[in-house]
């Protein structure tokens, strides 16, 4: 479009200016086309360079639950390798990442033990369809004779973000009757969003979710966050219905726009919990 506003500019001065003047046009024209391409090239090249960011740490600090650390670690390929979460500072939990080609294949989850010998605490399977991600499947315990069990199996019907049904086992629902066995999800109805960058969008991160105190212990769950993996921006909003709370979170950004600090409230809880991320 620019090229054509010269060209249409410079058929009208033939009219009224000599050869000369003609040149210095076509000079300046020159001069302005190199100065907009230097722009596209470098807003492009920021581009880049905002997509090529990757996640070094997550640092989550509530009243509840005190400070937890997740450190995150890749291969020559670039894909996450390991991530392992810290509580006040002592590493309680890693996972490992096993990939075939470019797809996430199988993730351990282990608890760290003062014997030396870690134990298996959770072991992901994810598989494709298409060459988009279709299912993945959390195992806890994998030790025991009946090994409880998440399964999350995605349906593109309406686009890139698929419809989500998740099933777990055993079947709690009758127990807890307001939480269906199987649910189904949109992944879009009762979120909103900003408009700048996920660093978790793509990001196969199994993260290890503090649930709730039990004596002097937490309560934690291994857990793959599909929201964060799909969808392209950062969750500002989730209101899922009267079974779940209000969720909301405000964002501080860096110059790449990429979240660096995130403060999220619950209607269900007093006070708030603080995420902060830190890029490689």
């Amino acid at each position: 479009m620019i090229v054509d506003v010269f060209i249409g500019f410079q058929a009208e001065l033939k009219k009224i200016c000599d050869i000369n003047a003609m040149k210095n046009l076509n000079r300046l024209a020159i001069a302005l086309l190199a100065l907009v391409c230097t722009v596209l090239y470098a807003c492009k090249k920021d581009e880049v360079e905002k997509n090529s960011a990757k996640l070094k740490s997550i640092t989550q600090t509530s009243s509840e639950f005190g400070t937890s650390r997740t450190d995150l670690s890749y291969n020559a390929a670039g894909q996450l390798s390991e991530s392992k979460f810290h509580k006040d500072g002592t590493l309680e939990y890693y996972t490992t990442y096993q990939y075939s080609g470019n797809d996430l294949k199988t993730t351990k989850s282990f608890i760290k033990e003062d014997t030396g010998v870690d134990k298996l605490q959770a072991e992901g399977t994810f598989t494709y369809q298409a060459g988009r991600l279709s299912k993945v499947v959390i195992l806890y315990n994998p030790s025991n004779p009946t090994p409880s069990t998440v399964t999350l199996t995605f349906d593109y019907v309406n686009g890139e973000i698929p419809k989500l049904t998740s099933e777990t086992f055993p079947d709690f629902s009758t127990q807890f009757p307001e939480i269906p066995n199987p649910s189904v999800s949109d992944l879009k109805t009762g979120y909103s969003f900003d408009d700048q960058i996920n660093p978790l969008k793509d990001l196969p991160i199994i993260m290890v979710l503090e649930l709730a105190k039990f004596g002097d212990g937490i309560v934690t769950s291994h857990t793959f966050d599909p929201v964060r993996f799909f969808h392209a921006h950062n969750p500002t909003r989730e209101d899922l219905g009267p079974r779940f709370p209000v969720i909301t979170h405000s964002y501080t950004y860096n110059k790449k726009g990429l979240p660096v600090k995130v403060v999220s409230t619950s209607s269900s809880k007093p006070g708030t919990t603080q995420t902060v991320y830190e890029y490689w």
